[in-house]
């Protein structure tokens, strides 16, 4: 059984500032969101809130999660055990015909997870919303980076590169509601322009720099994909969804 790509979760998670407890917690969400596509109402109540003489939820419902799970996995890795939903389907592999052959998926999945965090190997640029995150991320950008120019132009002499990274990090500190994507992934941030440190001094000073641009080097620092080829596979995500 086949199911349509899913969206990445770990795309959707703050990568830091989270004990293991908020970790489980956070996915979990993320995950029942993933499961509850397309569920209709009486299947989503017996999974929920059954009632005594209900039926058991289908089998093919379990399987979608499977497969949810399995794909998740090459993200997230082993985090993804920390969801108690994870957990109950280890424990249900472990009496099924088919758990065997699922736990060494899950296992392979948690292998390549790793390659990935040791840029051994790419992550997928597969998930759905990854255009539109930067869509909306970019428009962040641009915001955050008047106000950065705007804010500079007041001061007298030229600001140092820590002065300027850190009115970035406070721009978007102290309004972080107007700023979630950045707000939520802001120690990379701060980690991408302390390793790469003239960037920002070239963004706020320079004419031809755009906020899509600084977005894609971000992503590249972040993932390893050369920009060029990541801007080109989130397009082609752009476009499959118009």
């Amino acid at each position: 059984m086949s199911f349509a790509p899913q969206r990445q979760i770990i795309s959707r998670i703050p990568q830091s500032g989270m004990d293991g407890q908020e970790w489980g917690l956070v996915i979990q969400v993320e995950l029942e969101k993933l499961w509850f596509q397309g569920m209709s109402a009486t299947d989503r109540k017996l999974v929920e809130q059954p009632s005594p003489g209900d039926p058991p939820p289908s089998p093919k419902l379990f399987a979608k999660l499977d497969a949810i799970i399995l794909q998740q996995a090459e993200t997230l890795g082993w985090r993804l055990g920390l969801s108690e939903l994870v957990r109950f389907r280890f424990s249900a592999w472990d009496h099924s015909k088919e758990g065997p052959e699922l736990h060494r998926k899950f296992g392979a999945a948690v292998a390549r997870s790793a390659r990935i965090m040791q840029r051994r190997e790419l992550p997928p640029v597969t998930d759905p919303e990854q255009w539109l995150v930067k869509k909306e991320t970019v428009e962040e950008l641009r915001v955050v980076l008047e106000r950065l120019r705007s804010s500079l132009a007041i001061r007298s002499g030229s600001p140092s590169r820590e002065a300027v990274d850190g009115l970035f990090a406070s721009i978007v500190t102290e309004a972080a509601n107007s700023f979630p994507h950045l707000a939520a992934n802001l120690d990379r941030w701060r980690k991408f322009y302390e390793t790469n440190p003239d960037t920002l001094i070239r963004m706020v000073t320079s004419t031809r720099a755009t906020p899509a641009t600084l977005y894609d080097d971000f992503l590249s620092w972040s993932t390893g994909w050369e920009p060029e080829a990541l801007r080109q596979a989130i397009s082609r995500l752009g476009r499959a969804k118009l």
